[in-house]
């Protein structure tokens, strides 16, 4: 007997035939397509159970994966890369030489114009033990005062003498001020660099460890205790931290890099400016007073005669004291002035009998006025 239903591919099979599970009848035969079948292909597997669409051939499945993963590994190739060549390259400056020794002298002098520090001391192979000078708002400090322009290579050594050592001669403007020197060059694996990026000076206060050097400030920074002082050439703002002190240097400039990373001696001029003139002149007041009233309390006062015996507690300088016949002689390398000469004044007492006088006195001044102390004070040296 035969199962009829509309589009029954299997007519004329008796029931139960073995070809279905239960009884029922297969489903028709597979069209191109459906689960990815191709047509004709067999809806059941062995012993008659009915099997999921299986995959396509392996080949088929593997070949996207594969490339998938080629480039995946290609993207995170470029992504290595990049993150090296940023981690070399970004937020720092590239050390690299120059091909011959005048463009490393030209390349350094360019990036102090820049006012780029880190580049300038990238030209450099000695690398300075501070930089407290040497920041790029101390070199952008120096430029603005003293531009540099008109940079010129007029001689390199490298480029007709062999070896890893050359001399360059460079001219340059710093503000108005023409400079032209010898720049020790080197050849280093990275190419040529320059001996040394800054000039290395002794500031001479490892040995006088109260004279003026200690009192200077450099570029708006007290330079302090610091034996040795590392700047770029140009504008320094040389001053005393003292304001009765007047400094003059001759500038650091493209003539004082011939040393390399040699240490030259600082040298400079100072001098008592007006202020400090008028504040020995106090000083050398009050010590006079003092010394009138009470010598026990004043530094190594002189001697005075007054022929009248008076009581000293009651003595009082009457009217301005003369001073014009002292002078002030600032001491070297120290922070005292001498001074020397007579000094004439007037002053009111009671005598031992308790009577009220006025005295005349002339006064031999011989005695340093320390110009470190606010306000200066008459004492020992310094």
């Amino acid at each position: 007997m035969t199962q009829d239903y509309p589009g029954n591919p299997y007519p004329n099979q008796p029931p139960g035939w073995a070809g279905a599970p239960g009884g029922q009848p297969p489903p028709p035969p597979l069209q191109q397509g459906w689960y990815g079948y191709p047509a004709g292909q067999p809806g059941y597997g062995p012993g008659g159970q009915w099997q999921p669409p299986y995959p396509p051939q392996n080949g088929r499945r593997r070949k996207p994966l594969i490339i998938t993963l080629l480039a995946s590994a290609a993207v995170l190739l470029v992504v290595g890369i990049v993150l090296v060549v940023a981690l070399n390259t970004g937020g720092g400056t590239k050390t690299v030489g120059a091909g011959n020794a005048g463009e490393a002298v030209k390349a350094y002098l360019e990036a102090l114009a820049k006012g780029d520090a880190d580049a300038a001391l990238a030209m450099g192979v000695a690398q300075p033990a501070s930089k407290k000078f040497l920041t790029n708002d101390a070199l952008k400090q120096q430029i603005s005062e003293w531009p540099i322009t008109k940079i010129e290579i007029t001689e390199d050594s490298s480029k007709t003498e062999p070896g890893d050592m050359a001399l360059v001669k460079v001219s340059a403007n710093f503000g108005d001020h023409h400079s032209e020197g010898q720049l020790p060059v080197k050849k280093t694996e990275e190419g040529w660099k320059l001996s040394s990026a800054t000039i290395n000076v002794d500031t001479m206060s490892g040995i006088l460890s109260s004279g003026p050097a200690t009192s200077l400030s450099v570029l708006g920074k007290p330079l302090g205790q610091d034996t040795h002082l590392y700047v770029f050439p140009g504008y320094l703002d040389l001053k005393s931290t003292v304001p009765y002190i007047d400094v003059t240097a001759k500038p650091l400039l493209l003539e004082s890099m011939l040393a390399g990373d040699i240490a030259s001696t600082l040298t400079f001029d100072y001098a008592i400016n007006d202020a400090g003139h008028k504040a020995v002149n106090t000083a050398l007041e009050t010590w006079i007073a003092g010394c009138l009233t009470a010598p026990e309390t004043q530094y190594n006062c002189p001697k005075q005669r007054i022929d009248t015996p008076i009581n000293r507690a009651t003595a009082k300088v009457d009217g301005p004291i003369d001073l014009s016949g002292v002078t002030q002689t600032l001491i070297p390398m120290s922070m005292s002035v001498m001074t020397g000469g007579p000094a004439r004044y007037h002053f009111t007492a009671q005598t031992t009998s308790g009577e009220s006088a006025s005295f005349t006195s002339d006064l031999l001044v011989s005695t340093s006025v320390n110009l470190a102390k606010d306000p200066p004070v008459v004492g020992p040296i310094r």
